[in-house]
């Protein structure tokens, strides 16, 4: 008799979802029991939340401005000032970006060049002259023994 009272009590409990107003048991409700809607109606919400509009770059920009904030002590606004200041092309060879991000398909941003010795922003380069400037480990002596080869 105890085993029929715990089937029965099972078997009547449920929750009502706040979305589609249904009653369907715990076990449509995910781990947290907390959860006011059901998990189909939860992962539609989620579905649509992830797909609104401007999300991707909103979300682009805070991580971007943590980013920007931790590595170079600057802000994603100042980092845009300095886009627009450059005219959208690296400090050193006057050039737009042309390498491409291979998750969008459109040009990467420029990238923040700074002085690995004291951390001070430089200014925004390209891939190439960033990958260059990487590639002589910020030598100056290396620089000039590279232009002395390029003139011979």
């Amino acid at each position: 008799m105890k085993d029929e009272f715990k089937l029965e009590l099972i078997s009547n409990d449920k929750k009502q979802c706040n979305k589609c107003k249904q009653f369907k048991p715990f076990t449509d409700f995910g781990v947290s029991q907390k959860r006011p809607s059901c998990k189909k109606c939860y992962y539609k919400w989620h579905k649509e939340y992830l797909n609104r509009p401007g999300r991707k770059e909103k979300e682009r920009q805070y991580f971007l401005s943590g980013y920007f904030k931790r590595t170079y002590g600057i802000t994603f606004e100042e980092y845009q000032e300095m886009v627009v200041k450059q005219n959208n092309c690296c400090a050193i060879c006057m050039v737009p970006e042309t390498r491409l991000d291979h998750r969008t398909n459109k040009p990467q941003q420029l990238h923040v060049d700074h002085c690995h010795k004291t951390g001070k922003v430089r200014g925004l380069l390209c891939s190439r002259c960033n990958t260059g400037l990487g590639k002589f480990e910020e030598n100056i002596l290396l620089f000039e023994s590279c232009i002395k080869y390029l003139q011979r």
